[in-house]
Protein backbone atom coordinates (compact mmCIF):
# COMPACT_ATOMS: atom_id res chain seq x y z
CA UNK A 1 0.00 0.00 0.00
CA UNK A 2 3.05 2.34 -0.54
CA UNK A 3 2.71 5.31 -3.44
CA UNK A 4 5.66 6.20 -5.10
CA UNK A 5 4.82 9.80 -6.80
CA UNK A 6 6.65 12.94 -7.93
CA UNK A 7 5.28 16.32 -7.65
CA UNK A 8 7.31 19.67 -9.89
CA UNK A 9 7.43 21.95 -7.06
CA UNK A 10 7.73 25.36 -8.15
CA UNK A 11 6.12 27.04 -5.54
CA UNK A 12 7.15 25.92 -2.02
CA UNK A 13 3.90 25.81 -0.73
CA UNK A 14 3.20 22.72 -2.83
CA UNK A 15 5.64 20.53 -0.54
CA UNK A 16 3.17 20.82 2.20
CA UNK A 17 1.35 17.49 2.88
CA UNK A 18 1.97 13.88 3.97
CA UNK A 19 4.81 12.62 5.74
CA UNK A 20 7.87 10.98 3.70
CA UNK A 21 10.19 8.58 3.68
CA UNK A 22 12.70 9.95 1.03
CA UNK A 23 12.35 13.60 -0.75
CA UNK A 24 14.59 14.39 -3.60
CA UNK A 25 15.66 17.74 -4.26
CA UNK A 26 17.06 17.76 -7.89
CA UNK A 27 18.76 20.02 -10.37
CA UNK A 28 18.66 22.13 -6.65
CA UNK A 29 21.05 24.84 -8.28
CA UNK A 30 18.07 25.75 -10.38
CA UNK A 31 15.31 26.19 -7.80
CA UNK A 32 15.54 29.91 -7.11
CA UNK A 33 13.35 28.36 -3.75
CA UNK A 34 15.40 26.16 -2.60
CA UNK A 35 16.12 27.33 0.58
CA UNK A 36 12.37 27.83 1.28
CA UNK A 37 11.25 24.89 0.01
CA UNK A 38 13.63 22.82 1.68
CA UNK A 39 12.58 24.79 5.52
CA UNK A 40 8.98 23.74 4.52
CA UNK A 41 9.67 20.40 4.09
CA UNK A 42 11.37 19.52 7.38
CA UNK A 43 7.88 18.90 8.38
CA UNK A 44 7.12 15.77 6.19
CA UNK A 45 10.59 13.90 7.28
CA UNK A 46 10.90 15.42 10.92
CA UNK A 47 8.43 15.88 14.02
CA UNK A 48 10.39 17.33 17.70
CA UNK A 49 13.49 16.73 16.23
CA UNK A 50 12.86 13.14 15.25
CA UNK A 51 14.02 12.08 11.71
CA UNK A 52 12.01 9.44 9.76
CA UNK A 53 12.49 10.71 6.41
CA UNK A 54 15.85 11.69 4.14
CA UNK A 55 16.29 14.03 2.00
CA UNK A 56 18.63 14.44 -0.63
CA UNK A 57 19.61 17.91 -2.19
CA UNK A 58 21.96 17.55 -5.47
CA UNK A 59 22.87 18.76 -9.01
CA UNK A 60 24.24 22.41 -9.48
CA UNK A 61 22.57 24.42 -12.66
CA UNK A 62 23.37 27.83 -14.04
CA UNK A 63 20.18 29.79 -13.68
CA UNK A 64 21.00 33.45 -13.00
CA UNK A 65 20.75 33.89 -9.12
CA UNK A 66 19.47 30.72 -8.85
CA UNK A 67 22.94 28.96 -6.89
CA UNK A 68 22.74 31.42 -4.08
CA UNK A 69 20.26 28.92 -2.22
CA UNK A 70 22.62 25.90 -2.96
CA UNK A 71 25.53 27.88 -1.96
CA UNK A 72 24.37 28.47 1.77
CA UNK A 73 22.72 25.72 2.29
CA UNK A 74 26.48 23.23 0.64
CA UNK A 75 28.53 25.89 3.01
CA UNK A 76 26.12 25.60 6.14
CA UNK A 77 24.88 21.99 6.41
CA UNK A 78 24.65 21.67 10.13
CA UNK A 79 22.49 25.63 10.05
CA UNK A 80 20.22 23.57 7.56
CA UNK A 81 20.11 19.95 9.37
CA UNK A 82 21.98 18.28 6.55
CA UNK A 83 25.09 15.99 6.88
CA UNK A 84 28.04 17.88 7.33
CA UNK A 85 30.92 16.44 5.27
CA UNK A 86 35.12 17.14 6.13
CA UNK A 87 37.00 17.19 3.21
CA UNK A 88 40.10 18.92 1.63
CA UNK A 89 39.01 19.00 -1.99
CA UNK A 90 39.27 23.13 -1.58
CA UNK A 91 41.46 25.04 -4.18
CA UNK A 92 44.07 25.53 -1.16
CA UNK A 93 43.47 22.01 0.14
CA UNK A 94 42.32 23.28 3.37
CA UNK A 95 40.20 21.14 5.18
CA UNK A 96 36.32 22.46 5.60
CA UNK A 97 32.72 20.98 6.80
CA UNK A 98 30.30 21.88 3.95
CA UNK A 99 27.57 19.68 2.44
CA UNK A 100 28.86 16.40 0.52
CA UNK A 101 30.86 16.53 -2.20
CA UNK A 102 32.68 13.98 -4.86
CA UNK A 103 34.93 15.41 -6.90
CA UNK A 104 35.20 14.14 -10.86
CA UNK A 105 38.67 12.74 -10.60
CA UNK A 106 37.15 10.30 -8.48
CA UNK A 107 35.41 8.28 -11.23
CA UNK A 108 37.42 7.47 -14.50
CA UNK A 109 36.77 4.46 -15.83
CA UNK A 110 39.37 3.90 -17.93
CA UNK A 111 42.16 1.61 -18.52
CA UNK A 112 45.32 2.73 -16.34
CA UNK A 113 43.09 4.61 -14.32
CA UNK A 114 41.52 2.21 -11.85
CA UNK A 115 43.76 -0.13 -9.41
CA UNK A 116 43.28 -3.78 -8.86
CA UNK A 117 41.24 -3.06 -6.16
CA UNK A 118 38.89 -0.69 -8.16
CA UNK A 119 40.13 2.53 -6.82
CA UNK A 120 40.99 5.30 -9.40
CA UNK A 121 44.22 6.96 -9.41
CA UNK A 122 43.79 10.40 -8.36
CA UNK A 123 46.58 11.94 -9.76
CA UNK A 124 46.04 9.98 -13.26
CA UNK A 125 42.76 10.96 -13.53
CA UNK A 126 43.72 14.91 -12.38
CA UNK A 127 46.23 14.46 -15.29
CA UNK A 128 43.70 13.47 -17.78
CA UNK A 129 40.92 16.07 -17.01
CA UNK A 130 43.35 18.82 -16.45
CA UNK A 131 44.87 17.93 -20.43
CA UNK A 132 41.52 17.51 -21.65
CA UNK A 133 40.09 21.21 -20.11
CA UNK A 134 43.38 22.85 -21.61
CA UNK A 135 42.84 21.30 -24.73
CA UNK A 136 39.81 23.84 -24.68
CA UNK A 137 41.23 27.68 -26.09
CA UNK A 138 38.06 29.70 -24.62
CA UNK A 139 38.82 30.25 -20.82
CA UNK A 140 34.97 30.58 -20.60
CA UNK A 141 34.81 27.54 -22.06
CA UNK A 142 37.18 25.81 -19.97
CA UNK A 143 35.44 27.19 -16.85
CA UNK A 144 32.07 25.50 -17.83
CA UNK A 145 34.22 22.21 -18.55
CA UNK A 146 36.08 22.41 -15.07
CA UNK A 147 32.05 23.35 -13.64
CA UNK A 148 31.22 19.64 -15.33
CA UNK A 149 34.17 17.72 -14.09
CA UNK A 150 34.97 19.56 -11.10
CA UNK A 151 38.13 19.21 -8.64
CA UNK A 152 36.49 21.35 -5.99
CA UNK A 153 33.32 22.71 -4.68
CA UNK A 154 34.40 26.08 -5.66
CA UNK A 155 34.58 24.74 -9.33
CA UNK A 156 31.19 22.87 -9.39
CA UNK A 157 29.63 26.78 -8.41
CA UNK A 158 31.15 28.57 -10.58
CA UNK A 159 28.75 28.77 -13.11
CA UNK A 160 26.43 31.35 -11.95
CA UNK A 161 23.45 32.19 -15.19
CA UNK A 162 25.92 34.14 -17.30
CA UNK A 163 27.91 36.49 -15.38
CA UNK A 164 31.07 34.92 -16.09
CA UNK A 165 34.36 36.57 -15.42
CA UNK A 166 37.49 36.07 -17.32
CA UNK A 167 39.08 34.23 -14.47
CA UNK A 168 42.60 33.74 -16.66
CA UNK A 169 42.76 37.67 -16.68
CA UNK A 170 42.08 38.26 -13.61
CA UNK A 171 43.94 35.75 -12.09
CA UNK A 172 47.54 36.87 -14.17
Amino acid sequence: MSDISGVTVDKPSKLRGDRVDLLLFEESGSNPNLVTTYIQSTALVEILGNKFGLRIVWGTGGDQGALDGLKKMFFNPEGYSALPYRHNYTQNGDYVTTGFFIPAFTFVAKDGYIDKRGVTDSKKAKEYYNKKNLAIEDPQDQIKDRAEFCFTPEDALALDGDNLFDRVILTS
